[in-house]
């Protein structure tokens, strides 16, 4: 059985989410952040940078986000969420799901430490208004991706919305999503689903 590594607000709800839309049975494993667990020796044999999630499948133990999102893909092959290999969709697909956590996650995340976690002599102002850059051409490039379509790829909701749409969540509390009414109602779409629960 597939065992996931979690806790609230961290990239694991992402997979949380993806293993309840494809139907996946799976453990979860809670992981005590601010008790310090994730620097335990166990979970740093798991994850050596102290990070989540960490999915365990067997005796392969995956460490990223976006190939966690991928490997399930995979696993779930007759999902609807999946474009099939050699479908027009199958290239989208991987662009997005990589793109929720190599720019969408990047951008917000630089925003969210220097605004809001990291102690405050700790922040960097330079490294928030980056941020806020990033997060503006990542705006823009999902409003026109989702112009005249529900979702990304389309009609249908996929595996890349759940990547894409379960990260909004942060930018609708950071308060930069207001902005950009159409990713707003997206975001709707996407959290409105019973697998967010």
């Amino acid at each position: 059985m597939l065992a996931l590594y979690h806790s609230p607000f961290t990239r694991s709800q992402l997979i949380r989410f993806a293993l309840e839309e494809l139907g996946l049975p799976y453990e979860l494993r809670s992981v005590d952040l601010a008790g310090g667990e994730h620097r335990s020796a166990a979970d740093l044999a798991l994850n050596p940078l102290g990070q989540l999630p960490t999915l365990v499948d067997g005796p392969l133990v995956l460490r990223e986000a976006a190939a966690i999102a991928l490997h399930l893909g995979d696993k779930a092959q007759q999902s609807s969420l999946v474009p099939g290999p050699g479908s027009a969709s199958r290239a989208p697909y991987y662009q997005w799901v990589v793109f929720s956590i190599a720019s969408e996650l990047a951008a917000l995340g630089k925003i969210v430490q220097h605004t809001r976690v990291l102690p405050e002599a700790a922040r960097v102002q330079a490294v928030a208004d980056a941020g806020h850059a990033e997060w503006k051409a990542v705006a823009s490039a999902l409003t026109v991706a989702l112009e005249d379509k529900p979702f990304l790829l389309g009609q249908a909701f996929s595996l890349a919305d759940v990547m894409i749409g379960g990260t909004l969540w942060l930018a609708r509390f950071l308060g930069v999503l207001t902005p950009y009414p159409e990713l707003a109602r997206y975001f709707e779409r996407v959290s409105s689903r019973p697998a967010t629960r």
